[in-house]
């Protein structure tokens, strides 16, 4: 079910927690924030401060954070990565988004161990004085802290961070924990969390519901398992275990937070799963994580909706969804091209101009060499989705006509491929959008102006793409 617009709007009108620290940093919006910080260069600079910290103190007449403060953060996320790279053959660089986000995990720690009274005063003031109905926030409502970000732009790591910001504030002001948990959705994403872990030097290892005992065992070992697995009351054999044996002052991570977050559900799963992540996090803290938030909106009442945006606007901690994922050049690109005539010659020539997009970014990738590494751009792939795949007396199936476009283009009889190339790369390939214009114009400028001739290029595609240099 798709999330109404203004819900998300409403969501993101709502983000009180992360809008108070955009306040303390001077910023009046999360749009303010991330145009300013964008360009900072990453990393940190010789004397060991980030260049993301540098920028911020140009604004220090905005500033409501001591300058003694922001540099003690910053030596903290400092810290926290050299541990985490103490490991690795490929170090971890902060993109200036996760800095701002292990920058917020700082501020709201030190605020709820140091000063916890004065933080739900100040976030009370806040939203008190916000446009619409404020939200009042408790104490329980310190221990949670959730991060809203795309898929793709960092998640996993931010909660090794945060693992080890937790710890640093917890071992100077806090109570020894029972245990140290991670909840994922599912098998695949548990075991894909331990390995990460791994390399980030974090001790972990897989909680199987069979172990005697349920004490930490080695200092700060993380147990991770599915959600599935944690039951409120354990019944019967199987790998399970009751959410009573966990019970105690717990750090708890869990990861696609926005699952179990709407009621209303006809088999009242995700309910259940929502009622036991709040009993392991009960007395302790959670952290969640999950690029879908605003996805839980979409189910429920308008009742559950109301509770969940007040929910969410109390625990967000850093906004960095997809809009401005996107915003940031992260995002994907895409081009919808409807044709009346969906067989034939019009297919062919459409599935032609699909194989010479894909060949000019395999061309581009290839001679940016060394630079792509930057971006961490991986090479290119060419993915064809379809809906049939077995075929009839009335229709054929979508691997079926892919198939005859490749033995088409490959056998290029008649010099079909080679000549058909050069329409579409000078434009001309003969199919028209709305406007009129034809849907290839300027689309191959990288190609034209590689000055590879038409047969060049069909041979250049015969080795990059298909690694068939005699085509056939």
């Amino acid at each position: 079910m798709a999330v109404a617009a203004k819900e998300l709007a409403e969501l993101e009108k709502r983000l009180v927690l992360h809008n108070w620290i955009n306040g303390l940093l001077g910023y009046g919006s999360t749009g303010e924030l991330l145009s300013d910080l964008k360009d900072a260069d990453e990393g940190f600079d010789g004397e060991g401060r980030s260049y993301v910290l540098s920028r911020i103190m140009t604004r220090e007449s905005r500033l409501k954070v001591s300058p003694a403060d922001l540099e003690r953060y910053d030596e903290n996320i400092r810290r926290h990565v050299e541990a985490i790279n103490r490991n690795r053959a490929e170090p971890v660089v902060l993109k200036y988004f996760q800095h701002l986000a292990a920058l917020y995990t700082e501020l709201l720690l030190d605020h709820r161990f140091n000063r916890r009274e004065e933080l739900l005063r100040d976030l009370n003031d806040f939203a008190g004085r916000q446009e619409d109905e404020p939200i009042r926030f408790t104490q329980g409502d310190l221990d949670r802290a959730a991060f809203w970000m795309a898929t793709g732009s960092g998640k996993t790591l931010l909660m090794h961070l945060n693992y080890l910001q937790f710890l640093h504030y917890n071992r100077e002001g806090g109570e020894p924990l029972d245990n140290i948990l991670l909840i994922t959705p599912n098998e695949r994403l548990t075991e894909q969390h331990l390995d990460e872990m791994r390399l980030s030097g974090i001790p972990c290892e897989r909680f199987s519901g069979a172990e005697s005992g349920l004490n930490l065992g080695e200092r700060d070992m993380v147990r991770a398992t599915e959600i599935t697995k944690v039951k409120e009351e354990k019944k019967g054999a199987g790998v399970s275990v009751d959410v009573e044996s966990f019970e105690g002052r717990n750090l708890v991570f869990v990861d696609e937070g926005h699952k179990g977050a709407a009621t209303g559900l006809k088999s009242g799963e995700e309910q259940a799963w929502l009622n036991i992540r709040r009993r392991l996090g009960n007395g302790g803290f959670t952290f969640e994580y999950s690029a879908t938030f605003g996805q839980a909106l979409a189910k429920g009442g308008n009742k559950e909706k109301t509770e969940l945006i007040e929910g969410y606007g109390k625990s967000i901690l850093f906004d960095y969804s997809y809009r401005y994922f996107y915003g940031d050049g992260y995002g994907k690109d895409f081009r919808l091209l409807n044709l009346k005539d969906s067989g034939g010659e019009y297919q062919d020539l459409l599935l032609l101009g699909n194989l010479l997009s894909f060949y000019q970014q395999k061309l581009c990738y290839a001679d940016l060499g060394e630079r792509v590494e930057e971006y961490n751009l991986a090479p290119p792939l060419w993915i064809m989705v379809g809906s049939k795949v077995d075929s009839n007396a009335d229709q054929r199936s979508d691997v079926y006509d892919v198939a005859c476009f490749f033995h088409r283009f490959l056998k290029n009889e008649d010099g079909w491929s080679v000549g058909n190339i050069k329409r579409l790369v000078e434009g001309e390939s003969g199919l028209r959008d709305g406007d009129g214009r034809d849907v290839f114009e300027d689309r191959f400028r990288y190609l034209k102006e590689s000055g590879q001739g038409v047969e060049d290029l069909f041979r250049d595609i015969l080795r990059r793409v298909f690694r068939a240099k005699a085509g056939g």
